[in-house]
């Protein structure tokens, strides 16, 4: 277990400035802004045209919680994908760190709620919005592999929440990524939580058939 941490935090680095040099070179000789709107409606059109169905027969509820993310650094922005969301009539979340080493808090939210200052970077909902226990989960990473196995930045947030979470009721993860973060392989674990499906701006790719809640 020590070599394969060992083997995460080189391909962590490695992962990192990668994504930092795509988007750098995309972005070169042309219009950053144009760029990423690019990108974004891309990201969306695969989602409506090739995600949202598959989304649809999966779940027979339309009353659906969706938790999505707030884009740090170089990071994929998927709130574009919220207006489709939405208009499925299915709510938003956000997640909320808590405490280290504990699964994240999800908390409703719907654009022009105020947002709080969180570590890493990162913003999440007022401790006063409604907490609650999302059905589908969109999530961020630095590369994943074509097992379904995703990098993330080390702290085990994720992996714990989809853990706590899929022994509750049934539940989607969806890493959500540009296509060029995708390598040979992730080094793994045994409690790393395997991906779902696969969002990128080129496609999507599904992985396990999605899992039935564990029953106490």
């Amino acid at each position: 277990m020590i070599w394969v941490q060992h083997q995460k935090k080189r391909l962590r680095k490695t992962a990192l400035l990668r994504r930092k040099r795509l988007r750098e070179t995309s972005e070169r000789g042309s219009d950053k802004g144009a760029y990423r709107e690019m990108i974004s409606l891309r990201l969306m059109r695969v989602f409506q045209t090739k995600l949202l169905p598959k989304l649809r027969r999966l779940f027979a509820d339309d009353h659906l919680t969706v938790a999505g993310f707030l884009p740090i650094g170089t990071e994929i922005d998927p709130r574009p994908l919220f207006l489709p969301i939405r208009q499925a009539g299915w709510k938003l979340a956000l997640p909320a760190l808590i405490a280290p080493a504990m699964p994240l808090v999800f908390r409703r939210w719907q654009r022009g709620d105020a947002l709080m200052a969180q570590e890493f970077g990162g913003m999440a909902p007022l401790p006063s919005a409604k907490a609650c226990h999302p059905d589908i989960l969109l999530v961020p990473m630095l590369a994943f592999d074509m097992a379904g196995n995703r990098l993330g930045y080390g702290g085990g947030y994720y992996d714990r929440s989809l853990k706590q979470l899929r022994r509750q009721h049934r539940v989607v993860a969806i890493g959500v990524a540009y296509a060029r973060q995708k390598v040979l392989r992730v080094p793994t674990t045994w409690h790393d939580q395997k991906l779902d499906f696969i969002l990128t701006e080129q496609g999507v790719i599904p992985f396990a058939p999605i899992r039935k809640p564990i029953r106490k």
